[in-house]
C-alpha cells in the first residue's frame, strides 16, 4: 500500500482571518489527542504541524485547531491506522478565532 504525504500546515499559515463562507468567526481551540504507541518517522512527518510528545507507552498531539484542521488530523490518523485513544478541548492559549 502506497504511503500518503500530507504536508505540514499550522494554525499561523493557514491564516487565523480567513473568511468563512456565512462571514462569522470560527473558533479555534487546543486540542490533546493521545493515540496508542509510538509514532513512527513517517507518522512524525505526517503530523509534523502538531506537538508531538511521548506519554508512557502512547503518544500525544498538541495543537490549536478549528473544527475543519481538527477533522483534517483526524483523517490523517484514520489513514496512518492510529488508534485514538483520547482526545480533548480546552480554549486556545491566546483565544484564536477565524474570520471576521
Amino acid at each position: 500500500m502506497p504511503v500518503r504525504y500530507f504536508p505540514a500546515v499550522s494554525s499561523a499559515q493557514l491564516g487565523v482571518t480567513h473568511r468563512t463562507g456565512y462571514g462569522g468567526k470560527v473558533p479555534v481551540y487546543r486540542y490533546r489527542i493521545t493515540v496508542a504507541g509510538a509514532l513512527g518517522e513517517v507518522g512524525r512527518e505526517v503530523l509534523a504541524d502538531l506537538e508531538i510528545t511521548g506519554d508512557g507507552g502512547d503518544t500525544v498531539l498538541t495543537g490549536d485547531l478549528d473544527e475543519a484542521a481538527l477533522y483534517g488530523v483526524l483523517n490523517r490518523l484514520l489513514v496512518l491506522g492510529v488508534e485514538l485513544v483520547e482526545l480533548k478541548r480546552s480554549p486556545a492559549l491566546d483565544g484564536l478565532t477565524r474570520g471576521e
